[in-house]
């Protein structure tokens, strides 16, 4: 008689139990960050057409969630990884000049700065986009796409220069540093202008 009576209390606990599950199906997951194979899968999809895909999923992977729920969040850490990276090699370059002495690498130092600047008035106009939605937004991405296309072309100069011996005093082990420090800023600034040209403002 006492299982009998207890069948009632026992089947409704079965039953919160098994609603719980469905509520909240991913919560293991978020907890331990573990849904990596179908989010993978989905930036690959994304990338695969930008300029340099492998560049592109490696910098936005730990956005992963994030540039996938919006176009507009897309191209805000697109542009944040490029201006990070510029910001990066640009305190390398500088730390090479004051180590080495500034002749060889006193262009790529004035280009690159040139680029960061750049690609931070990009942010700051994709702000201005953001604040003001539909109003003046072709005004406003023709504005992000110009930033970032003459931070690239800094970047490019710099990178021509490296590669034309224009850091020839250098060392070859000092150049070839600062032309895989370079070629990466200018992968990623190729691929944020990439998705600032499929941007949509209403995305």
């Amino acid at each position: 008689m006492g299982f009998f009576q207890a069948l009632p209390f026992l089947l409704s606990l079965l039953l919160i139990t098994s609603s719980a599950d469905q509520t909240f199906p991913s919560g293991r997951h978020q907890r331990g960050q573990k849904p990596h194979k179908p989010d993978d899968h989905s930036l690959k999809m994304l990338c695969m057409s930008s300029t340099f895909p492998e560049a592109c999923c490696d910098s936005l992977r730990p956005f992963a969630y994030a540039v996938q729920s919006s176009r507009q969040k897309l191209v805000d850490v697109s542009l944040s990884v490029s201006v990070k990276a510029a910001c990066s090699t640009s305190d390398f370059l500088k730390h090479c000049q004051q180590k080495y002495g500034g002749g060889p690498l006193k262009d790529c130092i004035t280009t690159v700065a040139d680029s960061v600047d750049r690609l931070k008035q990009s942010l700051r106009e994709l702000k201005r986009l953001i604040r003001d939605g539909s109003d003046h937004a072709k005004f406003h991405l023709q504005n992000i796409q110009t930033w970032a296309s003459a931070a690239l072309t800094d970047d490019q100069t710099c990178l021509d220069g490296v590669k034309q011996g224009g850091a020839k005093a250098a060392s070859p082990v000092l150049r070839a540093k600062v032309k895989v420090s370079i070629t990466k800023v200018a992968e990623l600034t190729s691929n944020a202008l990439y998705f600032i040209n499929k941007f949509n403002v209403t995305s």
